[in-house]
């Protein structure tokens, strides 16, 4: 009887040191992947390049758009463990080959506020140059109101930074004031880079360009980025 009893113990003590063993195992086991938008998503396998410029590859979670202050956290099954960043910290994440920049963007709407537009928001983009461009073209998706729909449209921005270290700004493309600001840079660049700035005007890459259609100036401006980058070396 005793032996009996022994082994029901026994049996009942290796069970419950596999349900333990199994809890740990899962407890630091990823998460289904849930990918609304590049600023919103959880659970996603990503490089992560912070600001002290250390890399990170884990499992990303961020939400740009959270009312408090926006927390991004990094997962790593094998290390057992998950870190939180703040969103700032957070200077890009590369998923598939894809890479998303963290800009400051302005807002940009033909809506009229009577206490004052949106502040600039911070929010990841998606890079359209190749990374070591000093010219880069960006792109994000925004969610507007459709006056004949009840549905909001998506709209597509471009953006274009010129990589210069007192203009970091990104610039539009479908702003009413881009063509201004971007002849402005264009001739700032030129003083100092008369080769690049003359083969952009013999090639006639600015001719035209507020006639132009929206995707055919992101192919002009991507142009541009790539005579830029090879008259620098």
């Amino acid at each position: 009887m005793q032996s009996h009893k022994f082994c029901i113990k026994y049996i009942f003590n290796l069970i419950t040191v596999a349900i333990i063993l199994q809890s740990c195992s899962t407890t630091f086991e990823v998460a289904r992947t849930k990918f609304h938008h590049p600023n919103h998503f959880s659970n996603v396998r990503a490089n992560v390049y912070l600001s002290d410029n250390s890399v990170h590859l884990g499992y990303l979670s961020l939400n740009t758009a959270s009312e408090v202050t926006p927390i991004a956290s990094l997962s790593f099954p094998k290390e057992k463990k998950t870190i939180e960043l703040p969103i700032k910290k957070i200077k890009a994440y590369e998923i598939d080959d894809v890479t998303y920049v963290l800009k400051r963007i302005e807002p940009f709407t033909n809506e009229i506020f009577l206490i004052g537009k949106p502040a600039p928001k911070l929010c990841f983009v998606k890079m359209l140059s190749p990374k070591n461009y000093m010219i880069q073209l960006f792109s994000s998706h925004e969610k507007v109101k459709d006056a004949k729909s009840s549905l909001p449209k998506d709209v597509e921005h471009f953006y274009i930074s010129f990589g210069m270290a007192n203009n970091e700004n990104l610039y539009d493309i479908s702003h009413p004031n881009f063509e201004t600001e971007f002849k402005s840079i264009m001739r700032e660049i030129g003083v100092k880079n008369e080769g690049f700035y003359t083969q952009v005007y013999n090639q006639y890459l600015t001719k035209n360009f507020e006639n132009k259609i929206l995707q055919d100036k992101v192919e002009m401006l991507k142009n541009i980025a790539t005579l830029y980058q090879q008259s620098v070396g």
